[in-house]
């Protein structure tokens, strides 16, 4: 009979990557004693429909719910006998690669203490010296540089007092100026004055006369 469309088909190559003469393997309590072959010979009565679920069963010796359940395991899971290590060996794996990491990770910390260690026992006290004496340097023209620019704003101060002391200097030549014009002009308008009176005086004689 043609299985229907809803029904698995039994694929040869599974069959072809069958070894039968494999020693059994324990699938679960219930089908423990029934090896690789039997297994595959009573899925395939079952999917061809040559047989039904208990008629394979009973041709073959097994209990109908361990018939059942060998079909309903390759339904779901695609597989006919017990689980391949394919999850233990992807398991001891991913722990190995861990186990791998980690000490690739310790390695390198080990690798950076050494080097850290190598180059603290090759810091000789000449380098120490010569250190030293670069420090000492470059502390020498820090200070120059200090008094060379403080020296420069004493300087700077100075000056400019300077050039505010002359300019006071001028400020005053000019009031005092100012001062000689101002008391020249006054002489000149008393002078005028006497003049005038001078000139007014007879005047006024002849007048009251």
């Amino acid at each position: 009979m043609i299985p229907s469309d809803n029904e698995e088909q039994f694929s040869p190559h599974k069959l072809k990557s069958i070894h039968f003469d494999q020693k059994p393997k324990d699938l679960s309590k219930k089908y423990a004693v029934i090896d690789q072959s039997k297994r595959v010979l009573l899925l395939k009565r079952i999917l061809s429909r040559e047989a039904t679920i208990k008629e394979a069963a009973k041709e073959f010796g097994v209990n109908f719910s361990t018939a059942k359940a060998i079909l309903s395991t390759y339904r779901k899971e695609g597989r006919i006998g017990k689980k391949k290590t394919r999850e233990k060996q992807k398991k001891e794996k991913e722990q190995k690669q861990y186990s791998l990491s980690n000490e690739r990770k310790v390695q390198s910390m080990y690798d950076l203490e050494r080097d850290v260690s190598q180059k603290q026992r090759s810091f000789s006290p000449d380098l120490k010296s010569i250190d030293q004496h670069i420090t000492n340097s470059l502390l020498h023209q820090h200070q120059l540089l200090i008094s060379k620019t403080t020296q420069n704003i004493i300087s700077t101060q100075i000056l400019e007092e300077k050039k505010v002391s002359i300019a006071l200097a001028n400020c005053k030549r000019e009031l005092e100026k100012q001062k000689f014009l101002n008391l020249q002009l006054v002489m000149m308008i008393s002078s005028l004055q006497q003049k005038i009176l001078q000139y007014q005086m007879p005047l006024i004689k002849e007048e009251l006369s």
